[in-house]
């Protein structure tokens, strides 16, 4: 996550000196979006991660990887909107979490998005839900949840994170999404692909 907020301010300061369109899209209308709800009042305090880069954001930081960075540009160039929203856990609001995440699990399940990931190990609950496009071809939507009580390196003590992915996304990217976004729980998906790709080969 350090890496990502440290390209971000490299984004705010490019931004400073260049003018684009204000982005007025209603991203809320894209099947790949997640409403989370009310989480804005868990994310108080000095360990509160809030990021939300936007069409225009992502195609710029796409440009400023330039030509030595096609990977990059290859993971952005179909994605509309990211939102990550990662805040400290304490005693107070680790239950009303928990049931939040279970209530989006349901939400989800619903509405037809399949869970690709479940992980629920020492100290760690992450699950990683996509939504499959009409002909399967590829995902319009991604959605991460992942509570982890180990805590995470230079923090002090248990987080939660949720992270919303829209636009078109391939199975074969949602790995490097998570390496180029830190995203947790998104590794193990690109392992999960690596096997499969390994098997169908044989």
């Amino acid at each position: 996550m350090k890496k990502f907020l440290g390209l971000i301010f490299t984004l705010v300061l490019f931004t400073a000196v260049t003018v684009f369109p204000q982005d007025k899209t209603d991203y809320s209308k894209y099947p790949g979006y997640v409403d989370f709800g009310n989480i804005s009042k868990f994310m108080s305090g000095d360990r509160v991660t809030q990021i939300e880069l936007d069409a225009n954001l992502l195609k710029m930081l796409s440009k400023m990887g330039g030509e030595k960075n096609a990977d990059f540009q290859d993971v952005v160039s179909g994605l509309k909107l990211i939102r990550v929203n990662s805040f400290g856990l304490d005693a107070k609001n680790e239950k009303e979490v928990k049931e939040k995440i279970t209530a989006i699990d349901q939400s989800l399940a619903n509405k037809k998005w399949q869970r690709i990931i479940m992980v629920k190990e020492a100290g760690e609950y992450t699950n990683v839900y996509v939504l499959p496009s009409s002909d399967y071809e590829n995902f319009l939507g991604l959605c991460v949840t992942t509570i982890d009580k180990n805590g995470k390196k230079g923090h002090d003590g248990p987080e939660a994170t949720f992270v919303n992915i829209v636009g078109n996304i391939k199975m074969s990217q949602i790995g490097r999404l998570g390496e180029k976004f830190h995203i947790p729980g998104l590794g193990k998906a690109d392992r999960k692909n690596e096997k499969k790709e390994k098997n169908e080969k044989k």
